[in-house]
């Protein structure tokens, strides 16, 4: 693993993996904060979707100086009942220390295939980790969640499902949340428009409650009931709001090719709104030899009461201001758009960073992927001063 420094602040770091071929690729973020406590609301492990089986892959690091005497546990769903303790394991790691491997391997006591599940981890020291989720033939790169907050309240910019009339390939979405508490929590979920109107139209905000350690983990036509993304031509856009009676819930929202599995990005729950945020890289245009076709989407939402006057800035690699464009995004209402639709003339960068102020804090997600539906990956978001 690697370890950076820098005097300054506002610096971010993007980490993208996959393959050759980029059919797998994601975006990871630096990050300088550790926890003692962390949770992961997705696992899945042999799972038969896409025409293959899933897969979950661990990474935990231990930066500190100390040894870090770790306990791992697994919670899931089976026959036996919800929210059942499926194994727990403790290791020690060494100072600076890595452990890394598929949850099968990590908890080999477990039965396999396994689709309703998450993990605690917990040391005496504080760690950092995250996860890599493969669903046919691309994979999510999702962070541990600290575990212990007292978020009740959580947000996702960007929300899809539907568009096999409009889109190449038509998008899912996929919900995952987890109860890492001793009792119950009682949940109110619902999707928005850009208005802000509720999704399906004449639908209700879903009510679910979930018992000790239980997961929830659904598509959105399962939960919300929007018509199934494979036979619907029409593409619901929006934005997610989560809402629960107390403290002890964490999630994570998965999307991509509905179809077949070709691409595939996630969304953490549980980031902070900001006024003042960027964006480590962008690209929009065809490039290379065939030309390929690159784009990259920004989703904004305002959860605030009044409306926010926002700034969009691209710069080049050196830091050259490119183009300027600003916008009222009124209260409770939400922006999906590509970098070229909101900032007019941009349509042939190859890298770059974005720049996103705004009078009021926003909740704000980009994706970066192919216009062959080869790749999405999620770049999210850095704070700056």
């Amino acid at each position: 693993w690697v370890e950076a420094y820098t005097l300054a602040s506002g610096v971010g770091i993007l980490y993208l993996s996959g393959n050759s071929a980029q059919t797998q690729l994601d975006g990871f973020l630096s990050s300088g904060a550790a926890a003692k406590m962390l949770s992961f609301s997705r696992i899945t492990e042999g799972v038969s979707l896409f025409g293959s089986t899933t897969s979950t892959e661990i990474l935990i690091v231990n930066p500190s100086d100390n040894p870090a005497n770790l306990t791992s546990r697994l919670y899931g769903n089976n026959l036996e009942g919800i929210g059942k303790l499926l194994s727990q394991v403790t290791r020690v790691m060494e100072p600076h220390g890595r452990v890394q491997g598929r949850i099968s391997t990590l908890h080999s006591d477990v039965a396999y295939p396994l689709g309703q599940a998450y993990l605690e981890l917990t040391s005496d020291v504080p760690i950092q980790a995250m996860e890599i989720v493969k669903m046919g033939d691309s994979i999510a790169m999702i962070p541990a969640r600290q575990r212990g907050l007292p978020d009740t309240t959580f947000f996702g910019a960007q929300f899809a499902t539907g568009g096999s009339g409009v889109l190449d390939t038509p998008i899912f979405t996929n919900l995952s949340f987890a109860n890492v508490t001793e009792g119950p929590i009682t949940i109110t979920l619902q999707v928005t428009d850009d208005s802000g109107a509720i999704l399906p139209a004449g639908s209700r905000p879903v009510k679910r409650t979930l018992q000790s350690h239980e997961v929830l983990q659904g598509n959105a036509d399962t939960i919300f009931g929007f018509p199934s993304p494979l036979s619907d031509p029409a593409l619901f856009t929006g934005s997610l709001k989560v809402t629960a009676d107390q403290a002890g819930l964490v999630g994570d929202l998965v999307f991509g090719d509905a179809r077949s599995g070709r691409y595939l990005s996630a969304l953490s729950l549980g980031l902070t709104p900001a006024a003042n945020v960027g964006f480590v890289h962008f690209a929009e245009g065809r490039f290379g030899e065939p030309a390929k076709g690159l784009y990259t989407g920004i989703a904004m939402f305002n959860p605030q009461r009044e409306g926010a006057d926002v700034a969009v800035e691209a710069y080049s690699p050196d830091g050259a201001l490119l183009r300027r464009s600003e916008f009222r995004l009124d209260a409770g209402s939400h922006l999906s758009r590509t970098i070229g639709q909101i900032v007019e003339g941009l349509t042939q960068q190859s890298g770059g960073t974005l720049r996103v102020k705004s009078t009021a804090p926003l909740y704000v997600f980009e994706v970066f992927g192919s216009t062959e539906s080869e790749f999405l990956a999620a770049v999210p978001p850095f704070p700056l001063p």
